[in-house]
Order: structure tokens, then sequence, then C-alpha cells
């Protein structure tokens, strides 16, 4: 078992349905979709997770997470999960995307 196998579930601070898991090489990264903050955890064989800052809370994807569609509430609604991912992840933002189970 791998510290990643122990690690605390991030989801139980932020909804399941607001987040995507990012694993990138050995290290795992929860997004939280809501306002492109993200979960890391923090150094191999650490248990504790920790918001780190990377390329997903970057004005270019909140931009893409957040589309302004012409509505007067723009930015305020967030596109469907597997749509987040796979828009970051086609800018290159995210690679090996999951969604949670």
């Amino acid at each position: 078992m791998t510290a990643l196998d122990r690690a605390p579930d991030p989801s139980a601070y932020a909804p399941a349905e607001y987040t995507a898991t990012v694993v990138d090489d050995e290290t795992r990264y929860v997004v939280d979709l809501r306002d492109c903050r993200v979960w890391r955890l923090a150094g191999i064989g650490a248990l504790a997770w920790e918001w780190v800052l990377g390329a997903v809370t970057s004005e270019e994807a909140a931009a893409l997470l957040h589309p302004d569609d012409g509505d007067e509430d723009a930015g305020t609604h967030l596109r469907p999960l597997h749509e987040c991912c796979e828009t970051l992840a086609t800018a290159g933002l995210l690679t090996r995307v999951e969604t949670p189970a």
C-alpha cells in the first residue's frame, strides 16, 4: 500500500460533483472545479493533503471552467465535470484525468 492509497479523501472537503482527480507521475491532485483550487498529496509518505497553486489556478483555466456565454451571470455556472476535465486536459493543463467514483 502506498501513501497515495492511504491518503485521506479530499472529497470530504469538496463535493464529488465539483472535483476531479488528476494523477501526474506519482503525484495525485484533486481539482476543486468551483474555484480552480487544487489539492495535492503533501509529499510521498505524507498523509495530509494541502491546497497548492498550479496551472489550473490561472486566469486561462478559470475562463475555460467558467465560460462567458453571454449570460448576465457569466462565470457563475460551471460546465459539467467531465467537460471541465476534458477542456483542461485538451488545453494541456491537466493530464490523466479520473472522475471520482
